[in-house]
Protein backbone atom coordinates (compact mmCIF):
# COMPACT_ATOMS: atom_id res chain seq x y z
CA UNK A 1 0.00 0.00 0.00
CA UNK A 2 1.44 3.46 -0.74
CA UNK A 3 1.66 6.13 1.97
CA UNK A 4 0.36 8.71 -0.64
CA UNK A 5 -3.23 9.49 0.53
CA UNK A 6 -4.41 10.46 -2.97
CA UNK A 7 -3.78 6.86 -3.92
CA UNK A 8 -4.83 5.28 -0.92
CA UNK A 9 -8.17 6.93 -0.65
CA UNK A 10 -10.66 7.22 2.10
CA UNK A 11 -10.83 3.48 2.72
CA UNK A 12 -6.88 2.74 2.41
CA UNK A 13 -6.81 5.82 5.04
CA UNK A 14 -9.53 4.24 7.34
CA UNK A 15 -7.64 0.47 7.26
CA UNK A 16 -4.50 2.73 7.86
CA UNK A 17 -5.92 4.50 11.11
CA UNK A 18 -7.50 1.54 12.31
CA UNK A 19 -3.98 -0.46 12.13
CA UNK A 20 -2.06 1.97 13.61
CA UNK A 21 -4.88 2.23 16.88
CA UNK A 22 -4.10 -1.11 17.09
CA UNK A 23 -0.68 -0.80 17.21
CA UNK A 24 -0.07 -2.82 13.88
CA UNK A 25 3.35 -3.49 12.82
CA UNK A 26 4.75 -3.31 9.32
CA UNK A 27 7.36 -3.89 6.81
CA UNK A 28 8.44 -0.91 4.89
CA UNK A 29 9.06 -1.81 1.07
CA UNK A 30 10.94 0.29 -0.97
CA UNK A 31 9.49 2.48 -3.84
CA UNK A 32 10.98 3.39 -7.37
CA UNK A 33 7.50 5.96 -7.38
CA UNK A 34 9.31 9.09 -7.40
CA UNK A 35 5.95 10.99 -6.66
CA UNK A 36 6.27 9.03 -3.57
CA UNK A 37 10.02 10.15 -2.75
CA UNK A 38 11.34 13.24 -0.60
CA UNK A 39 13.60 14.71 -3.42
CA UNK A 40 14.52 17.66 -1.06
CA UNK A 41 14.96 16.01 2.09
CA UNK A 42 17.14 13.54 0.23
CA UNK A 43 19.16 16.33 -1.41
CA UNK A 44 19.86 18.23 2.05
CA UNK A 45 21.09 14.35 3.47
CA UNK A 46 23.61 14.98 0.11
CA UNK A 47 24.22 18.86 1.41
CA UNK A 48 24.92 17.36 5.04
CA UNK A 49 27.27 14.30 4.28
CA UNK A 50 28.77 16.38 1.76
CA UNK A 51 29.53 19.03 5.03
CA UNK A 52 30.93 16.65 7.22
CA UNK A 53 33.01 14.90 4.41
CA UNK A 54 34.75 18.65 3.91
CA UNK A 55 35.39 19.33 8.04
CA UNK A 56 36.65 15.69 8.39
CA UNK A 57 38.92 16.50 5.47
CA UNK A 58 40.30 19.95 6.99
CA UNK A 59 40.85 18.19 10.43
CA UNK A 60 42.86 15.19 8.85
CA UNK A 61 40.60 12.39 9.45
CA UNK A 62 40.77 9.92 7.07
CA UNK A 63 37.78 8.79 5.34
CA UNK A 64 37.33 5.62 6.54
CA UNK A 65 36.70 6.92 9.80
CA UNK A 66 35.17 10.27 9.01
CA UNK A 67 32.03 7.58 6.85
CA UNK A 68 32.11 5.23 9.81
CA UNK A 69 30.91 8.02 12.55
CA UNK A 70 29.28 10.39 10.42
CA UNK A 71 25.49 10.09 12.09
CA UNK A 72 22.44 11.60 10.04
CA UNK A 73 21.51 14.65 12.25
CA UNK A 74 18.16 14.57 13.87
CA UNK A 75 16.78 17.32 11.77
CA UNK A 76 16.80 15.37 9.17
CA UNK A 77 14.50 12.79 10.48
CA UNK A 78 15.30 9.15 11.54
CA UNK A 79 16.87 6.79 8.53
CA UNK A 80 17.98 3.38 8.23
CA UNK A 81 21.12 2.15 6.13
CA UNK A 82 20.05 -0.25 3.71
CA UNK A 83 23.71 -1.23 3.85
CA UNK A 84 26.50 -0.35 6.72
CA UNK A 85 29.06 1.59 4.96
CA UNK A 86 26.16 3.47 2.44
CA UNK A 87 28.18 6.55 3.56
CA UNK A 88 31.65 5.53 2.70
CA UNK A 89 30.75 6.11 -1.47
CA UNK A 90 30.00 10.02 -0.93
CA UNK A 91 33.12 10.30 1.98
CA UNK A 92 35.30 8.89 -0.69
CA UNK A 93 33.92 10.93 -3.45
CA UNK A 94 34.29 14.42 -1.64
CA UNK A 95 38.07 13.22 -0.41
CA UNK A 96 39.05 12.46 -3.96
CA UNK A 97 37.51 16.08 -5.38
CA UNK A 98 39.10 17.74 -2.23
CA UNK A 99 42.35 16.14 -3.00
CA UNK A 100 42.33 17.84 -6.80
Amino acid sequence: MMGDIEIMGDGGLKWLECAAQKKARCAVNITTNARSFDFPLVERLQQDVGEAAKAAFKKGVPADEAWRTYEVPASLGEYSKFRPDVYRFAFEAWYRELKG
